[in-house]
């Protein structure tokens, strides 16, 4: 009463907001998908590995965009001809700087060394994996135990993505 304020008149102080950076923060992916001459990759699989990644535990912590996802097709002497093998190069070295993971995916029964020796993918954090073998030469290759060319869904890939989302995380 009197001179008292009004308490409907008062603010209470707001509190600042935290904004956190730490370990739950989502990591982004390009995927670069090498295959054979004639042997091309079915959409649907590629689409099913990506949502398999996009929904890895915790979901969001690691996502793989579809304009993130390139496709390119080995020569017969396992190599990238002239502007496949520059726009490659480009595109890693522009995720690369982003301070991105490249995940490089090697649909091939041939050893795809010349391939690896022009883009360096022991360097940096360009991570390889393949369905089945990895080739010999590679020094560090994920080797995920599905058959690629059965995979009907994003499950199919539950269970042998643990090894490769370790090494992707520790990136």
């Amino acid at each position: 009463m009197g001179n008292e304020p009004s308490k409907k008149g008062k603010e209470k102080p707001a509190h600042p907001k935290i904004v956190s950076k730490g370990k739950n923060s989502s990591k982004n992916l390009r995927l670069l998908i090498l295959h054979d001459v004639g042997s091309k990759p079915q959409m649907d699989a590629v689409d099913h590995f990506c949502d398999a990644v996009n929904a890895f535990k915790p979901p969001g912590s690691l996502v793989i965009k579809e304009r993130d996802v390139k496709i390119l097709e080995l020569d017969v002497s396992s190599c990238l001809s002239g502007n496949s093998l520059t726009d490659a190069k480009q595109w890693i070295n522009e995720w690369l700087g982003q301070s991105g993971v490249v995940l490089v995916f090697l649909l091939s029964i041939q050893d795809v060394q010349p391939f690896a020796d022009d883009i360096n993918l022991q360097g940096g954090k360009i991570v390889a994996f393949s369905f089945g073998k990895c080739p010999t030469s590679w020094k560090e290759c994920v080797s995920l135990n599905v058959d690629f060319k059965a995979v009907r869904s994003p499950s199919d890939f539950e269970e042998t993505l643990k090894e490769l989302i370790a090494v992707v995380r520790a990136e």
